[in-house]
């Protein structure tokens, strides 16, 4: 996740990808989000990554929760909107 979530490499285009994961809230199909190198899939059941250059073509894997993405991806935008990108420790749920 941490990753694909790199990807999303700046605050707009982060904005867009969090805007998908509360949509995929209620949305009744997968959502999908696209980084560089990876493509998520969002639901209401989870998130899957799909890394689009591994040694044999795309892979996927790495599944969390929808809740865990949100997270990650606001905890992240939070990181980014910091002039001085101090640490953030964030407790994770299960």
């Amino acid at each position: 996740m941490c990753g694909a979530i790199d990807e999303f490499i700046d605050v707009e285009y982060g904005e867009g990808v969090l805007e998908k994961a509360f949509a995929a809230e209620t949305a009744t199909e997968e959502i999908e989000a696209e980084g560089h190198a990876y493509i998520c899939w969002l639901s209401k059941e989870g998130v899957v990554f799909e890394f689009q250059y591994g040694e044999n073509g795309p892979e996927k894997g790495g599944e969390v929760t929808l809740g865990q993405f949100k997270l990650a991806v606001q905890t992240y935008l939070q990181f980014l909107r910091d002039p001085e990108r101090k640490s953030i420790e964030v407790p994770f749920p299960e």
